[in-house]
């Protein structure tokens, strides 16, 4: 798994919130794959922001490289991108890494295609509020999961 070691960072509150933490710990590590930079850097630097490490693709082709190097502890993940979709991503996750959750997020609104929201373990529409990104990775990668340590 991605992990990052630092003596001071913020880190998430179980209210959704952040504050910083004094002691080092191993921070998960999350894919942000989307094909607009503005998008992925947005949500990456939030991430970073939030006590999160954050690593990003432009395409699917690009995340499955680096899902195959060193497997993040969670892939967000835009559906239709040129250089690889999400799809393709999604089912390469699914077929060699069962275990690692999977967030889409889309501009495909709701409802709109009801197989996306069971395909993937969680999915936002955007325009969507960072609090309700920070809520869904709060649950995929939840805080007594082994992924997030102090010590």
């Amino acid at each position: 798994m991605y992990s990052s070691v630092t003596s001071q960072s913020m880190v998430m509150t179980s209210g959704g919130g952040a504050s910083f933490a004094t002691s080092a710990e191993v921070r998960p590590k999350l894919l942000v794959v989307d094909d607009l930079p503005a998008i992925r850097d947005v949500i990456a630097t939030g991430l970073r922001y939030s006590g999160f490490d954050a690593c990003c693709a432009s395409g699917g082709d690009e995340a499955r490289a680096l899902v195959a190097i060193d497997p993040p502890a969670l892939v967000i993940t835009d559906l239709n991108m040129p250089s690889g979709d999400g799809w393709g991503l999604i089912d390469f996750c699914r077929a060699h890494y069962p275990q690692l959750p999977v967030l889409i997020v889309s501009g495909l609104p709701p409802g709109t295609h009801p197989e996306i929201e069971s395909f993937a373990d969680g999915y936002l529409a955007k325009p969507f509020d960072f609090r309700e990104l920070l809520a869904e990775v709060a649950r995929l990668v939840p805080a007594g999961s082994g992924l997030w340590k102090v010590g």
